[in-house]
């Protein structure tokens, strides 16, 4: 997931033979189950929705049906991005505790391999993940509490104020001041939004310059 390429095992049999159960954890129950769902839900409701409201038709109108169902692809996208950043977040911390249990577990087998692996262990004190990740990962506490923590409390967000300071006699000068605010923001929910954007319109461009006088072509 977020792991580096140098960081064995890469191959699909060997990591899943390191899974330690093929029921998903407690924990993550609810962000699959909304990670899973919500796309489904959205793309199956539309081409209903679409019929019976709005009487918007792949083949009767299939100009207006490409155009909402690209709404729809980015209304999906918009909706799932928060509860994967969750779902991620939920399996780095099932995998870091799996790999620190495995370290704490397994004994070195030698003695330059024992003086190797307290070196290793007196110099990474500091870091507080047993799984080494490409990028920092964020904690998870459930849901809610990982939406909220964030919006309002992880990390800082630079924001444009406008100050007023005394200038010459009877007159005001006025300038943007960057203030910190604790947390992300509203926007930190969609980081990454821009990749997906570009692909749902790659994939969009494509499909409408294949069609044919209004109709999709034949296979």
């Amino acid at each position: 997931m977020l792991t580096s390429i140098s960081q064995p095992p890469r191959a699909i049999l060997p990591c899943l033979r390191n899974l330690h159960s093929w029921i998903c954890p407690t924990t993550l129950i609810a962000p699959t189950l909304l990670h899973s769902t919500l796309p489904t839900l959205i793309s199956s409701s539309t081409p209903l929705f679409l019929r019976s409201n709005f009487h918007i038709d792949p083949v009767l109108t299939p100009t207006a049906y490409s155009v909402c169902t690209f709404f729809s692809s980015v209304l999906d996208l918009f909706v799932t991005l928060p509860f994967e950043t969750i779902l991620r977040r939920g399996q780095i911390q099932i995998a870091d505790h799996a790999a620190a249990a495995a370290a704490s577990t397994s004994p070195p087998r030698s003695r330059a391999h024992r003086r190797q692996s307290s070196v290793e262990s007196t110099s990474s004190s500091s870091q507080t993940s047993a799984l080494a990740t490409v990028v920092d990962v964020g904690p998870y506490t459930g849901v809610i509490s990982t939406l909220w923590g964030i919006v309002r409390t992880e990390g800082e967000n630079l924001q444009d104020t406008a100050a007023t300071t005394r200038g010459a006699p009877g007159t005001f000068a006025h300038k943007k001041v960057q203030a910190s605010k604790k947390g992300q923001g509203v926007a930190g929910l969609w980081r990454g939004w821009r990749v997906g954007m570009w692909g749902l319109i790659g994939v969009w461009g494509a499909a409408a310059m294949n069609t044919r006088d209004g109709k999709g072509g034949e296979f």
